[in-house]
């Protein structure tokens, strides 16, 4: 089980890119560098580790009950992208992800570890 915690600022380049700190990564054997990212509440955005993600699936989805269950589930995924960083440990956030998060190129963003979800 994957825990990430502390924060970090780090900017996104001219494509959308960020680079993900060690911290992050070297939690995760790199056989193991898949991430889910998608849109969460308050137009933050959830980065999650494969399993975590699952575990999302697992909790939230099957057959959509109430309102706010259907509702949860196109927010957290209906909004989710598979990423995988590149050599140089960036990942290319989804353009969808970023206007739902008010984020542009060049911009600064803070990465916050919360347990289970950075």
């Amino acid at each position: 089980m994957v825990t990430f915690s502390g924060s970090s600022e780090h900017g996104l380049d001219d494509k959308g890119r960020l680079v993900l700190p060690a911290r992050i990564l070297d939690s995760v054997p790199r056989a193991g560098w898949k991430f889910h990212i998608t849109a969460g509440l308050d137009r933050c955005l959830h980065l999650h580790h494969s399993e975590g993600f699952q575990e999302l699936v697992d909790k939230i989805g099957g057959v959509p009950g109430s309102r706010a269950h259907r509702a949860l589930c196109r927010r957290f995924l209906g909004h989710s992208e598979l990423v995988e960083p590149d050599g140089n440990r960036r990942i290319r956030i989804p353009d969808p992800l970023l206007k739902y998060a008010g984020l542009a190129a060049g911009q600064t963003v803070v990465l916050l570890g919360t347990g289970r979800v950075v």
